[in-house]
């Protein structure tokens, strides 16, 4: 028989390692995928018993799942909602991203009140708005539809070189700080994930976004994870 071990007090532990390297920042744990096969629904539990407030899942599937065993804390879907689901964001209490003007308008006409994290494409390459102007002022025209608030703003780094990196942050501080200038409230921005968070103390903003660093992988932090068997036979 092979059994999994989580040991919570790595995990106890890798929690208070992140907390202390995003310092004033605060703290969105990333739990999507089952918190990457570690057991998303009691991990969340945890996280919160820490303190943390903000947590990160792929798609509004995971949210709903979530939300049913654990009423407490901020949820954010980071992926992408189809219009046909959008209504149970509302629903479960949970925000969504929206990284275009279409979908904001679909997510307005549910009639409900909707928090959104917009997306911007800063050099990833996947999902997101631009940083031009013309980006600045549809997102300008979000900010403005009744049933939505603007709960923060993000990208996410490529990590292809520490001169992109830069290249891709400047992008995104632009951007927000172009917003701010037109009258919009772009909430939290964040743009460092947890190998971010590590190397680059500058990039922290209001928020940070660390996931596989909970459960072990990362600098200074524990593994959590181990796959134990029982031995049955040996044969010589």
């Amino acid at each position: 028989m092979t059994r999994c071990e989580i040991d919570l007090d790595r995990f106890d532990y890798n929690i208070e390692r992140v907390k202390e390297l995003a310092k004033e920042s605060r703290v969105m744990a990333v739990i999507k995928a089952d918190a990457y096969g570690h057991g998303a629904a009691v991990l969340m539990r945890r996280l919160f018993s820490h303190g943390i407030r903000y947590f990160g899942v792929a798609n509004i599937g995971e949210a709903m799942e979530l939300r049913r065993t654990f009423h407490r804390g901020n949820i954010l879907v980071l992926g992408y909602t189809p219009p046909h689901l959008m209504h149970y964001a509302s629903d479960y209490g949970v925000a969504l991203t929206v990284f275009t003007e279409e979908q904001a308008e679909a997510l307005n006409k549910v009639g409900q009140p909707a928090s959104i994290h917009i997306k911007l494409n800063t050099g990833l390459n996947r999902l997101g708005f631009g940083t031009d102007a013309q980006a600045a002022k549809a997102i300008a025209r979000i900010a403005k539809m009744e049933n939505i608030t603007i709960e923060g703003i993000f990208s996410h780094l490529a990590q292809g070189s520490e001169e992109d990196d830069m290249s891709q942050y400047e992008a995104f501080t632009a951007m927000t700080g172009m917003l701010e200038g037109m009258g919009v409230n772009v909430g939290y921005r964040h743009i460092s994930d947890g190998i971010a968070l590590g190397k680059y103390e500058g990039m922290h903003l209001d928020m940070v976004r660390p996931g596989a660093m909970f459960y072990g992988y990362g600098s200074g932090v524990k593994p959590i994870m181990s796959l134990k068997s029982q031995i049955i036979h040996i044969h010589k």
